[in-house]
């Protein structure tokens, strides 16, 4: 059996209580599910309200006549996602996660294995963890936050070679922090992102095409943010801080 995930999201105006069209758009996906022999677990279908207003939102969502469990967090293709917009979950989770794999390091190091064999384990089963999908997260990240990542690292470093400090041991192994590569890999797909046949072009900001204002002479307009929530989001951030 082959099982597909699936989102569906509505964005309801400041004082509506309820989404007008979600129930529909829903209703909708269950009808087309079953048109294509295909089938929703109403168990497994999460709801997530985010919500930054007093007002609460009081009409749950159903299938077929069963209601939607709602929740506070949920993980949406990897990443873990709070009602709070916040990376705490995600964070925790993925420190968690990656500090697991260490013990298996130790492991591999006490039954001998060369240097440069533990670098490629550490590379491939424990940094590739700490940095999925780091474009959507690494600009939001809190201080404590991208130092709870990096000391996995350290600890990773730590074991592979034990005689040397954390910035010798980057140098010795050719190895970056984890907030440069981060950064270093949001500037990737924003570089990208601004080709005109990328899927993403869209959400870009319009070009800067002042001739008189000198101050601002970046090549994408800078978007309003209301919300540091909002300018350190993916493109808002990259827009600020990396053209």
């Amino acid at each position: 059996m082959v099982k597909y995930d699936t989102t569906v999201y509505d964005v309801c105006k400041v004082g509506c209580q309820n989404s007008l069209s979600l129930q529909q758009e829903v209703d909708e996906l269950v009808a087309w599910t079953k048109n294509n022999d295909m089938q929703i677990n109403p168990k497994k279908t999460k709801e997530m309200v985010i919500n930054f207003t007093k007002e609460a939102i009081t009409q749950p969502l159903t299938i077929e006549g069963e209601p939607v469990e709602c929740v506070k967090e949920t993980k949406l293709l990897g990443v873990y996602l709070n009602d709070k917009l916040n990376w705490n979950t995600h964070i925790d989770e993925t420190y968690a996660k990656a500090a697991k794999r260490l013990f298996l390091l130790v492991q591999l190091r006490r039954a001998g294995l060369a240097q440069d064999d533990l670098c490629k384990y550490y590379k491939a089963c424990i940094r590739s963890v700490l940095e999925y999908a780091c474009q959507v997260f690494h600009g939001g990240l809190t201080r404590e936050q991208s130092e709870s990542l990096e000391s996995i690292q350290k600890r990773a470093l730590r074991i592979i070679n034990p005689h040397l400090s954390y910035s010798e041991a980057l140098v010795k192994l050719n190895i970056e922090t984890l907030s440069d590569r981060r950064t270093n890999m949001c500037e990737q797909l924003f570089t990208q992102i601004q080709k005109p046949d990328h899927k993403l072009n869209v959400l870009l900001p319009p070009k800067n095409d002042s001739k008189y204002n000198l101050r601002n002479s970046k090549p994408l307009c800078l978007p309003r943010c209301k919300t540091n929530r909002y300018k350190n989001s993916f493109i808002p951030w990259c827009v600020y801080n990396l053209q």
